[in-house]
């Protein structure tokens, strides 16, 4: 007999144990100690390079795009550079924000660093 057999009783089981592990997940969740801000030099070099390439955009006639780019790039990046903190929660440091959120929902893993790896401050 497989654990998945016509009387379902196993199936329900493991169906039900997958619905209950996310809400155990966030409720074991430790509160914030800690968090600041992560600096904004690297979102303004992004910033900086998508303002050059929307110039070279204008300079050869595409308006529509150079246009688009400074107002998506001058929208967006202080927007996610205000959101972008990394924070302590006792035992792991993790990065959050809108940036951190876009890489969860694509799969990419975010930054999360256990305490016990941390060696110098």
């Amino acid at each position: 007999m497989t654990p998945f057999s016509s009387n379902g009783s196993m199936q329900n089981e493991v169906l039900e144990r997958l619905v209950e592990e996310p809400k155990r997940m966030v409720a074991a969740r430790r509160p914030r100690l800690a968090a600041v801000r992560i600096s904004p030099g690297g979102y303004f070099a992004a910033a900086a390079l998508l303002t050059f390439v929307s110039l070279v955009c204008l300079r050869t006639n595409r308006d529509l795009l150079a246009l688009i780019l400074v107002v998506a790039t001058w929208s967006l990046i202080p927007l996610l550079d205000l959101t972008d903190r990394l924070s302590f929660d006792g035992s792991d440091l993790r990065r959050t924000g809108l940036l951190a959120w876009a890489c969860r929902i694509v799969g990419r893993p975010v930054l999360s660093i256990a305490a016990d790896d941390i060696e110098r401050v």
